[in-house]
């Protein structure tokens, strides 16, 4: 397990006092924030059926934090924000990032920035707990109104790592905390 103490599109990770994705996670506050976008590439949210072997457990708790990452790198709509958010439990305080991404929808603003995963490492520590360490760059971000005008704007940064813990409900995995490692480098 890998915990240290235990998005031009939809999310380029709030990002709060220069802490990307993560600051979202563990923050207050209703302010939309900067979102990093990691991947475009979709994946299944999770899996149909329980996977059957330790392969395919941690192709499923990958599969969950990539489609995360799609949806961060989507169009800022209420329909992405709603699917972002049912890939995480009820209490998890990741849940903000949706919301975030709800409100600027309504508002018709949306994020900008581009955001590429390094690395993406499962673990599965049990039957129904499983971790995926994330690292990745993003570029300048923020967010903008409908008609283009740039209302907030974070700097790139590189190396920023985060472990997601995930918890298996017996038909597939839901993100239950985001923990952030380290916020890298500009």
């Amino acid at each position: 397990m890998f915990v240290a103490g235990r998005r031009r599109g939809l999310g380029i990770g709030l990002l709060a006092a220069g802490i990307v994705l993560l600051s979202a996670c563990s923050s207050s506050g209703s302010t939309p924030r900067t979102l990093p976008r990691l991947s475009t590439t979709p994946a299944a949210a999770t899996s149909a059926a329980p996977p059957t072997s330790k392969a395919a457990e941690l192709a499923a708790v990958k599969a969950v934090v990539r489609r995360y990452y799609a949806l961060l790198n989507a169009p800022t709509t209420v329909a992405n924000a709603n699917a972002l958010a049912a890939l995480m439990t009820k209490d998890c305080t990741c849940r903000r990032v949706a919301r975030s991404i709800r409100r600027l929808a309504t508002a018709h603003r949306s994020y900008f920035g581009h955001s590429t995963v390094v690395t993406l490492r499962p673990s599965i520590d049990s039957q129904s707990n499983a971790d995926v360490y994330v690292q990745y760059d993003y570029t300048r971000g923020g967010y903008r109104d409908d008609g283009g005008h740039i209302l907030h704007i974070e700097p790139g940064h590189v190396g920023v790592k985060v472990d997601f813990r995930l918890v298996g409900n017996g038909s597939g995995w839901l993100i239950a905390q985001v923990d952030l490692i380290t916020s890298g480098s500009k």
